[in-house]
């Protein structure tokens, strides 16, 4: 047995003075009678109390689960999980299982996991010293005294300890090398679908525009054939499902490209806003930006043929489900055209809630899917109307008079898109606010305190540019009011901090202005309203 704390490659070359005999011969005999005793298990007064020690920590070794960040177990299972999350589609695209997690939920959790791999490697680290402490100690007493017993338990002891940590440690490394395969094969495989998604989907183009031209030709007739058209319905409904599955496909492929970007701006060296000087860096936002530009284009394309069914529907007389409607409608839960969570951008910016609610409102009152985190980040960077920092959570922060300018920077030409300020006391009171929203044109981005939204207290750097705790530190989108038969009972949000999609009127208030015991001192509301008649 040995004394399990040399390292490789390496020979203890101690020297006689922690010894108490005054030789090197003599250190020697007194280290060899000591050795004899270590794998004796020294003696019967340290035995009992070591085996007693040792299944005590045998017993939390078992117990690891709570080491780390546990993931479920069938994601540790050496299946192809992978080929479960990502299933062929009718045209060859492959599709993620909507009940698996998703990558940058598995991307979080690996990097979430290596931080707490190099707690444990510290405390291993640690426990390795005391452990070498206690061994000297033992080796300078003279054997057989009360000293020498008590070191020699003290050593068991540490070396029992040491022993459990590098057990631990090297779960967690097994457990960090299968999060990281798996994260890497789960990018790889969306990187892969975005890809073929960009392929079907110049393939479909040239079928959309054909169909467009006969819809055009059939419908502005004097006298429209209603068998032509239901025909040209039918054909735009098949053809909706095709691009659908390809904006799925691309959606992946996005995804997968962000997260490969994440990878890069940990990793490297730069400064996080000094982006735009790595090679690498851009190569890989181009791609990005390909599968934007192109899922942009299918969503174009599905929106164009449904509202043209539509309008076929409105002179055949027959019932016509519009899946862009219906998405859009949907009476509770996560609004179809929002986006409820930040840091979707090439920049790896996490404190994105003012971009990310101004493209969530401008998504809402255009009844589109055109605007994204990524394209207002980006305008905010150009024209410098967002926090350019290196600390990750604190970088893409907005100030009111920053998000007012951003909504006309990012809205498309042509768009008539209105904002409104309403600030400290000419902040509307709550029933007023819910007023405001309820016509279908107009939403609000609003101020809240994020620790009343989400139930909790302490530091949350969100914009960054909030210097306490009595003022509102992040924006989140309002769309609309909820009424019972009780009057007002809360707003339908898109808080893409934490998820949240859904305040109570009680709630909301306290956010946003304060109660009797709380007060937020700069309420402050941004009405997006657009004036352009739909």
């Amino acid at each position: 047995m040995g004394f399990g704390f040399y390292e490789t490659g390496k020979e203890w070359n101690d020297t006689s003075e922690k010894a108490r005999a005054g030789t090197v011969s003599e250190t020697a005999e007194n280290l060899q009678e000591t050795v004899e005793d270590f794998e004796d298990c020294a003696l019967e007064k340290v035995k009992e109390e070591s085996e007693s020690d040792e299944g005590e920590l045998r017993e939390n070794v078992d117990d690891f689960s709570d080491c780390g960040k546990e993931m479920p177990e069938k994601e540790f299972q050496e299946t192809g999980e992978v080929s479960k999350e990502a299933e062929e589609m009718s045209g060859g695209i492959k599709k993620s299982d909507s009940k698996a997690r998703s990558l940058r939920e598995l991307s979080s959790d690996s990097w979430e996991h290596r931080n707490e791999l190099a707690v444990l490697k510290e405390e291993r680290q640690e426990a390795e010293k005391v452990m070498k402490e206690k061994f000297d100690r033992t080796i300078s007493c003279e054997k057989g005294t009360d000293a020498y017993y008590t070191s020699l338990r003290e050593y068991n002891e540490a070396r029992i300890n040491r022993e459990s940590l590098e057990q631990k440690e090297q779960e967690a490394l097994r457990r960090q090398l299968e999060m990281e395969r798996r994260v890497s094969d789960m990018r790889s495989e969306q990187i892969r679908a975005g890809e073929e998604g960009i392929y079907a989907a110049k393939e479909t183009f040239p079928q959309v525009d054909e169909i467009q031209n006969r819809y055009e030709e059939a419908f502005y007739r004097e006298q429209p054939d209603k068998e032509e058209l239901s025909s040209i319905q039918r054909e735009n409904t098949e053809l909706i499902g095709r691009l659908c599955e390809e904006k799925e496909a691309l959606r992946l492929g996005m995804e997968g490209e962000m997260d490969q970007m994440y990878v890069r701006i940990r990793e490297s060296n730069r400064e996080r806003y000094d982006t735009a000087l790595d090679p690498e860096h851009q190569r890989l936002a181009a791609r990005y930006r390909e599968m934007e530009d192109m899922y942009r284009k299918v969503d174009y394309s599905i929106v164009r043929l449904d509202e043209n069914n539509i309008s076929i529907s409105e002179v055949t007389g027959k019932q016509y489900d519009s899946v862009r409607r219906k998405s859009l409608e949907k009476p509770l839960g996560h609004l179809e055209n929002c986006a409820y969570r930040q840091g979707d951008n090439i920049y790896g910016y996490e404190g994105t809630c003012g971009p990310t609610s101004v493209a969530n409102s401008l998504n809402r009152v255009t009844e589109s899917r055109r605007y994204t985190e990524n394209e207002a980040v980006t305008v905010a960077v150009e024209k410098n109307l967002c926090v350019k920092s290196g600390q990750l959570e604190l970088a893409g922060g907005t100030g009111t008079k920053e998000v007012v300018r951003l909504i006309d920077e990012v809205k498309e030409p042509g768009e008539d898109i209105a904002a409104e300020v309403y600030e400290y006391e000419n902040a509307p009171k709550v029933e007023e606010l819910a007023e405001k929203v309820s016509a279908s044109d107009t939403v609000a981005i609003v101020g809240v305190d994020s620790a009343i939204l989400w139930d909790e207290r302490g530091d949350v750097s969100c914009s960054g540019l909030f210097q306490s705790s009595g003022y509102s530190d992040h924006w989140i989108m309002v769309d609309s009011p909820v009424y019972t038969g009780g009057g007002l009972e809360g707003f339908r949000i898109a808080d893409s901090g934490g998820g949240v999609d859904y305040v109570d009127k009680k709630k909301f208030e306290k956010m946003y202005l304060g109660d009797e015991n709380y007060k937020v001192e700069d309420p402050t509301v941004i009405l997006v309203r657009n004036r352009k008649e739909r």
